[in-house]
């Protein structure tokens, strides 16, 4: 979020909650480039394992197995994956627990 964003958010709240959210957003924010750099480590070192001339095939055969695919997935199509790892990234929590039989 950018610092003219937050302002605008925190502008309406009572001042004594203007430093609680500029605390959360730092988190989120921090949370989500965390995220980010696991998403592009990840992409990097599958990319780096692929034969020269491969296609969308061979890296969907190594990043579907991947927890963050969904993010690997926006990625190699050049979209912006952020929004999904801060929602939470669906492919990490969701997926993974149904892929182990864990889900109710």
């Amino acid at each position: 979020m950018a610092d003219g964003d937050l302002e605008a958010l925190t502008q309406p709240l009572p001042d004594e909650f203007h430093a609680w959210v500029r605390g959360v957003a730092a988190d989120l924010t921090s949370a989500v480039e965390a995220q980010a750099a696991e998403v592009e480590a990840a992409f990097d070192e599958i990319v780096a394992a692929l034969p020269d001339g491969w296609g969308r095939k061979e890296f969907a055969a190594r990043a579907v197995r991947h927890p963050l695919r969904g993010a690997l997935f926006l990625r190699l199509d050049g979209k912006d994956y952020r929004p999904l790892v801060a929602a939470g990234a669906p492919g990490r929590r969701a997926d993974t627990a149904r892929d182990q039989g864990d889900e109710e």
